[in-house]
């Protein structure tokens, strides 16, 4: 039995998931998005798998300069299984990236502090 398998089966509590794309060659924005949400283009979207819980603050944006396209995701009362995933789709045109960077926080059991 591996360490994972001794774990609680499920994560609950609010997840803020990071993704960064180095060097990225699409456009990563969408001009006719709003506040919460400027993710709104069909080329840029996310499907999810073992995850309940409302997702908002969907958001992609590129860093002027490095060419970075870096898309964020909120889960609030999220409850992860096992099993779950989460799906980033880039369909944009020259969506390569050289790198990516994976950044997943959640709330902890302790509090006031994050995991």
């Amino acid at each position: 039995m591996d360490e994972y398998d001794t774990a609680n089966d499920d994560i609950e509590g609010t997840i803020k998931i990071k993704v960064t794309f180095g060097e990225y060659g699409g456009i990563c924005e969408d001009e006719d998005a709003d506040e919460e949400d400027t993710c709104v283009t069909p080329q840029l979207d996310y499907t999810s798998t073992d995850i309940d819980g409302k997702f908002s603050d969907f958001k992609c944006s590129k860093t002027t300069g490095t060419d970075e396209c870096v898309i964020s995701l909120k889960c609030t009362d999220c409850n992860l299984k096992k099993t779950a995933q989460i799906e980033f789709k880039l369909e944009e045109n020259n969506s390569y990236a050289h790198s990516i960077k994976v950044d997943v926080t959640s709330t902890s059991s302790v509090p006031d502090e994050n995991s």
